[in-house]
């Protein structure tokens, strides 16, 4: 098998993994390392890594690793995507540029955090995190400002992915920390932006932060033109839609509270898994109103688009 450009391998478990099937892998990635550009794992072991330089390989995705974020770099130096989910310590404890390519990485708020030091990322996804818990009224914990602040403040960000685990029952502990207004000044240049909230159990309590007035301070990102909305619950069988008005309702004011929320908002996607509500996108039709929209008073006309016109819009500003 040679000449491959793009390369996915599928999961297995890495403890099962025989000297024959790792030969078989080491070999696949050796006959094409010249040619490969694109690389997906599920895992990599330090044992190949003597045998791989793949100098033209772009993006990487792996959710495991069992090497040093050095290694990693001589094994692939020019990198400008990455995908890692689990937490390298080797990546938390580097002091220097490990691709000077970087640009695009998806990972824990601590890899975020760690590569930001010394690279310019532009476009950043967080997944789940211990740290990332939320209440309903977008306050985290009191150290989530110091950590989250670090993660994004020196990168002159276009695009930030989210995911939020969100509930009533935090309110209990010291949550102070606002994180929408923390990221409007650690963020000032995002053009994309994207929260998925897993709320536990009550759907009520997502549906509430999404007209939360506390949404107000993405007005001031001035440059922001898309927004992604997804909310599930984590109890699946308590996602039935029971709320006092209907569903198309309840979606609508969402839908104009954000247009209303941020002047600058051309774009909002939305997917809310609860009542069977499909995806939907929306687009703001009152260009010449946007400054004057401003959630006292100002008039926020918006239309449903189709997904094509939807999906177009967010590449276009996801790149």
């Amino acid at each position: 098998m040679y000449g491959l450009r793009v390369l996915s391998v599928g999961e297995w478990c890495a403890c099962d993994l025989s000297d024959s099937a790792l030969s078989i892998l080491s070999n696949i990635l050796s006959n094409n390392a010249h040619t490969l550009e694109s690389l997906t794992m599920p895992y990599l072991d330090s044992r190949i890594f003597p045998a791989i330089l793949c100098p033209h390989v772009h993006t990487l995705r792996v959710d495991d690793l069992s090497t040093t974020a050095k290694e990693l770099a001589r094994a692939f130096p020019h990198l400008r995507s990455l995908e890692v989910k689990t937490v390298v310590s080797s990546f938390i404890q580097s002091q220097s540029t490990l691709w000077p390519s970087l640009t695009n990485v998806t990972g824990s708020l601590w890899v975020i955090r760690a590569l930001a030091r010394h690279h310019a990322l532009r476009r950043v996804t967080i997944r789940r995190s211990q740290y990332l818990v939320l209440s309903v009224h977008w306050l985290g914990p009191k150290d989530f400002r110091i950590v989250f602040s670090d993660a994004i403040f020196d990168c002159l960000l276009e695009t930030l992915s989210l995911d939020l685990r969100v509930s009533a029952l935090w309110e209990q502990g010291d949550f102070s920390s606002p994180l929408l207004s923390r990221l409007a000044s650690s963020a000032p240049n995002l053009k994309y932006l994207a929260f998925c909230l897993f709320t536990t159990p009550k759907i009520s309590e997502g549906l509430q932060m999404m007209i939360s007035p506390h949404i107000h301070a993405l007005g001031n990102l001035r440059s922001l033109r898309y927004v992604a909305l997804s909310m599930c619950s984590a109890v699946e069988f308590l996602c039935k839609y029971t709320g006092a008005f209907s569903p198309e309702q309840e979606r609508d004011a969402i839908v104009r509270h954000w247009f209303a929320m941020i002047p600058s908002l051309e774009y909002l996607e939305l997917e809310v898994k609860i009542s069977e509500w499909p995806v939907t996108w929306w687009r703001r039709t009152d260009d010449h109103l946007r400054e004057e929209s401003d959630g006292a008073g100002g008039v926020t006309a918006m239309v449903q688009i189709s997904k094509e016109e939807g999906k177009a819009a967010r590449e276009r500003y996801w790149q």
